[in-house]
């Protein structure tokens, strides 16, 4: 008798659980990111002394339950001269990052832009955007 109730509860118990751990589960989902648009464009020289307003669309997908993506403006020797951070959230989203900020005496400027989740400690993607500077 004990045995026979031991199976009963079993059976109730997967029943009730449903599927078994691993049996038809849903994949992880990665998380990607692309930048979609960008101003100015992709080609354009930057001058020293500018004033620059740069506008990014990213389209990503986030595989976790929150994350960020970031738009990070540095110099060509790392000096950071702006940056904005979106709030991201699981599936597949748009987002667009806005920044303004003057040129300065360097050769390059680069955009970098990472998608990261929460609780990680590495960037899931980034996407480095590099313009050329004119010093005049």
């Amino acid at each position: 008798m004990p045995r026979l109730f031991l199976i009963m509860l079993s059976a109730t118990l997967v029943v009730a659980c449903g599927q078994r751990e691993g049996q038809d589960a849903a994949p992880p989902v990665a998380s990607s990111m692309t930048v979609t648009s960008v101003t100015p464009e992709r080609d354009s020289v930057l001058r020293v002394g500018d004033e620059v307003a740069v506008r990014v669309e990213v389209a990503y997908t986030l595989g976790s339950a929150a994350g960020n993506v970031g738009l990070v403006v540095q110099s060509g020797d790392g000096e950071v001269l702006a940056e904005q951070v979106g709030a991201a959230v699981r599936g597949e989203h748009a987002m667009t990052l806005q920044a303004v900020f003057r040129v300065p005496q360097t050769d390059v400027v680069h955009l970098v832009v990472p998608l990261s989740e929460r609780g990680r400690s590495t960037t899931s993607d980034v996407e480095i955007i590099s313009y050329e500077v004119d010093p005049r």
